[in-house]
């Protein structure tokens, strides 16, 4: 029987939560309510198994979006994620957002096609990763997470070897669009897809097939950039 997987999406805003037998969802749900993750996630966690009809002792893998994204909601997330796989006894897999975020894209994207994945980071720089769909449909890495200044842009997409079609997602769509204007992309709506934990999912079950896991005591959040506290204590914390 497939592994029953339960995943974490708290990268954003979005705060969501599902369970997958294998490749098939038994439950979704997400909200969009900045800043209230901590107060959110667990209630999510006991309604996502309940409409599955599963208990956390039947879980074998627990996934979590691992970043880049919100220092809060990635704490929030990968603590949660890393005391139910104690718990219960279960693999912990942890996703990169960007990933996930791709995982959207794979299936309407074409073997070989390239998918960038990008999100908006601080100070006019941008979270961005190129992948490749593969024959069996599912994402191989060819420039892992990066957080680089719209100037690099350029310079990093030269060094990928883009065949294929080439589709971008995320809010900073458009910045990477400008930075290489002699690239086609095929472009959806930034606010199509939004953050789900349906493809954290989705992404784990392809790493956990190909044998990955993260230890449990020292997985920590994929944070790119190094925290920054503000000053006024109405600022939005990423």
């Amino acid at each position: 029987m497939p592994a029953l997987f339960l995943a974490i999406e708290t990268a954003t805003s979005v705060c969501s939560v599902a369970v997958y037998r294998g490749s098939a969802c038994l439950s979704l749900i997400f909200q969009d309510r900045p800043r209230t993750h901590a107060e959110d996630l667990a209630p999510m966690i006991q309604d996502a198994l309940k409409r599955a009809d599963r208990s956390l002792s039947e879980i074998d893998v627990v996934a979590v979006s691992a970043g880049p994204g919100s220092y809060t909601g990635l704490r929030i997330g990968v603590t949660t994620a890393k005391g139910l796989a104690f718990t219960s006894g279960a693999t912990l897999v942890g996703v990169s957002s960007l990933a996930a975020l791709g995982e959207h894209l794979s299936p309407v994207a074409a073997e070989n096609d390239l998918i960038v994945p990008c999100r908006v980071a601080r100070q006019d720089e941008i979270y961005v990763a190129a992948y490749r769909v593969n024959p069996a449909n599912v994402l191989d890495e060819l420039s892992p997470p990066s957080v680089l200044g719209t100037e690099s842009l350029a310079d990093w997409w030269n060094d990928i070897d883009a065949q294929g079609a080439a589709w971008i997602i995320g809010d900073a769509a458009a910045s990477v669009q400008d930075a290489i204007p002699e690239t086609v992309f095929r472009a959806p709506a930034p606010d199509a897809f939004p953050p789900s934990a349906a493809t954290v999912a989705r992404h784990a079950l392809t790493l956990h097939a190909r044998g990955a896991s993260d230890d449990i005591a020292t997985f920590e959040p994929f944070y790119l950039k190094s925290y920054a506290a503000k000053k006024h204590s109405s600022a939005t914390l990423t």
